[in-house]
């Protein structure tokens, strides 16, 4: 009986092991998306804000020439 519990106990503690790698190589994915991702996320806020900011001016970029001083 004692040799059962013993196999028991050591199951119980690879099951969760496996349970915490598992968990680990998820977070590692999930970054490693997020940083893969990280370009196209900037570039999208960049050409958000860029158009945002073009229909103030109605699309014409400064002269300096034009303005009132």
């Amino acid at each position: 009986m004692d040799q059962n519990l013993q196999i028991f106990i050591l199951n119980k503690k690879r099951i969760k092991a496996l349970s915490i790698l598992e968990y680990a190589l998820l977070i590692v994915i999930v970054v490693g998306a997020l940083v893969a991702m990280q370009l196209y996320l900037k570039r999208s806020i960049a050409g958000y804000w860029r158009e945002s900011i073009d229909t103030f001016g109605f699309g014409m970029q400064y002269e300096p020439h034009l303005t009132n001083k």
